[in-house]
């Protein structure tokens, strides 16, 4: 089985990829939650090459299927994105990213945010252990719930 690795998202065929799988897969989440100008979709290849995030995905030959973006110090960490290619929607690959990576950072804190309407990421993260800590409305009425993993940062 294809294994979960660092991805060096700053050569631009690797952000490409990024950035194919990412338009197809928020396109996907735009269609389920019913947003229009849904604010991930607005992210270049450039934006992806600039960040200083870590990419961890998982490859079938040269085609990118799943990828996770995570950005923060070493023990808070915000998961940015999981996206999964749409034709592998609820086969693991998530699981098997958010597994990786909390593996790979047992002592950390992790936040994520996602829609609200987004039943099936909530799920996948509520299966991993995730509690829901909060909720906003971004700008245009988009609204997202917080939820967080791990020991709690010190105040």
């Amino acid at each position: 089985m294809n294994t979960v690795h660092l991805l060096d998202q700053h050569s631009p065929d690797i952000a490409g990829k990024i950035w194919q799988l990412a338009r197809m897969a928020y396109q996907e989440e735009a269609n389920l939650i019913g947003e229009d100008k849904f604010p991930p979709l607005n992210r270049s290849i450039k934006d992806i090459q600039r960040s200083c995030s870590h990419y961890f995905g998982i490859c079938d030959g040269e085609e990118l299927l799943a990828a996770i973006e995570v950005e923060g110090i070493e023990d808070d960490l915000l998961i940015s994105s999981l996206i999964v290619i749409p034709s592998h929607f609820r086969s693991g690959l998530g699981s098997r990213l958010l597994h990786a990576l909390l593996e790979h950072k047992p002592r950390s804190r992790f936040r994520v945010e996602t829609s609200v309407r987004n039943e099936p990421a909530i799920k996948l993260y509520k299966k991993f252990g995730f509690t829901e800590i909060s909720h906003r409305e971004l700008s245009g009425g988009y609204k997202v719930i917080t939820m967080s993993l791990g020991r709690a940062t010190p105040c």
